[in-house]
């Protein structure tokens, strides 16, 4: 979920980033985010006029909250 203002972020993994690109994929956008450290992470968001404005240009900075019950760590061994 990208967050927005009012601490969206309290209750679950908050992850800062900026994003890189933004793909459109009809119901969809598939977003790239570059993490502080360098990784580069993609997720999906609703790409209707609420989805859509959640999502800045590329460049810009965004969080990301993740409730902990739907994180899933997966390793590079895994992947």
């Amino acid at each position: 979920m990208v967050a927005g203002g009012g601490g969206a972020g309290a209750e679950g993994n908050r992850l800062f980033g900026t994003v890189t690109d933004i793909v459109y994929q009809g119901e969809s956008l598939r977003v790239f985010e570059r993490l502080a450290g360098g990784t580069i992470i993609s997720f999906r968001q609703p790409s209707h006029h609420v989805g859509r404005g959640q999502i800045s240009d590329r460049g810009a900075t965004i969080e990301l909250t993740l409730h902990p019950a739907d994180t899933v760590v997966v390793s590079a061994e895994d992947s």
